[in-house]
């Protein structure tokens, strides 16, 4: 089924989405946490149809007259339009009969977006308490921007430029993210809720552990490397047909975007974790891969003065070297000497001559 054009009255009469609501289970609860996750543009239309469906407490009983009238009421006086016309309230009293849950809902959910409540805690007629929605949090890095925060659950994370990380702002049964870049995460063991991170076709699940996700969207691979404890991998499409990639300190997972391939490696530290602690690192790379590095570390952007690469530049020979908390300028020299070139530096801009 395609959600994504679903507006608010398209989910209250989907019979999966009511199923959700009604019989909660692990499975559904997956499901619409990840597609929420996926499609966050869509998370506040889902959340606000969940609570007109939470506020109609009604279970398998027809609802009395005195019900549709309390209703009514309320729905009218929420959207300030209250009139004495007895036959706009007997209209909409036998509209309500003959189809009692759908216009109901969505009754209420007119008049939840005449007030432009997504999160509400007002009362059609039950006065328990109802759950309260959850509403998705997005820190999103710039080029040139990194920055430490902590999740609702105490959990820490690093997250490195160009990248993005969606969450609740509190975790239900599970602890569930989404990802897209890099960032390293510390997270706070809580055996009873796995923390459940998407990054591309991947997820890795962890009950408390370090380890950090590289899922950058113009990249070849997605890769997870653990630091501490132990994180299990699953490739989204085959997770109910294969068993997952367990991890274990120091060793990395590494998926292939082109042929959906998952394998384990040995890894490096600080080639891989050295830009949680500001260390720029280069192993063998070439100069097309020391070029993106720097853009997305400084937030610049290369040029080359007249030509596309100038002649005596070697972009195939291999540069090694680690800065820490190193100006531009400074790795610019290195690099100067390494592939045979003069620079200067104008603003956000590093012309190549």
């Amino acid at each position: 089924m395609d959600y994504k054009n679903y507006n608010v009255e398209d989910f209250i009469l989907d019979e999966e989405f009511n199923r959700w609501i009604k019989t909660p289970s692990i499975d559904n609860n997956n499901f619409w946490e990840n597609w929420m996750i996926r499609h966050p543009e869509k998370s506040q239309t889902v959340l606000l149809a969940r609570e007109v469906l939470l506020s109609v407490n009604y279970q398998n009983e027809l609802p009395s007259d005195e019900d549709y009238k309390q209703v009514l009421h309320n729905i009218l006086k929420i959207g300030n339009k209250q009139k004495s016309n007895s036959r706009t309230m007997a209209g909409f009293q036998s509209r309500f009969k003959r189809h009692s849950k759908v216009y109901l809902s969505f009754a209420a959910s007119i008049a939840l977006i005449i007030c432009t409540l997504f999160f509400f805690k007002s009362e059609f007629i039950s006065t328990g308490e109802r759950p309260v929605a959850s509403r998705f949090i997005t820190k999103e890095n710039p080029t040139g921007q990194r920055r430490e925060f902590r999740l609702p659950d105490g959990t820490s994370v690093h997250l490195n430029a160009e990248s993005q990380l969606i969450y609740p702002d509190k975790f239900g049964d599970a602890r569930r993210v989404h990802l897209k870049g890099e960032a390293f995460f510390d997270v706070i063991r809580d055996t009873s809720r796995p923390f459940m991170i998407t990054s591309g076709d991947i997820e890795t699940i962890v009950l408390g552990t370090s380890f950090n996700v590289r899922a950058f969207q113009n990249s070849n691979e997605i890769q997870v490397a653990v630091v501490t404890g132990r994180v299990k991998v699953y490739e989204l499409n085959q997770k109910l047909k294969k068993a997952p990639l367990i991890l274990l300190p120091y060793e990395m997972a590494v998926y292939h975007n082109h042929d959906k391939t998952l394998s384990k490696r040995i890894f490096e530290g600080t080639e891989v974790l050295g830009w949680k602690d500001g260390i720029l690192y280069f192993h063998d790379a070439n100069f097309n891969e020391v070029k993106e590095k720097l853009e997305q570390w400084y937030g610049v952007t290369f040029i080359f003065e007249g030509v596309t690469y100038p002649k005596k530049l070697d972009p195939y020979k291999d540069f090694n070297a680690s800065y820490q908390n190193e100006s531009l300028e400074t790795v610019l020299e290195g690099l100067s000497f390494i592939f045979n070139f003069s620079f200067k530096i104008k603003d956000k801009v590093v012309v190549i001559n």
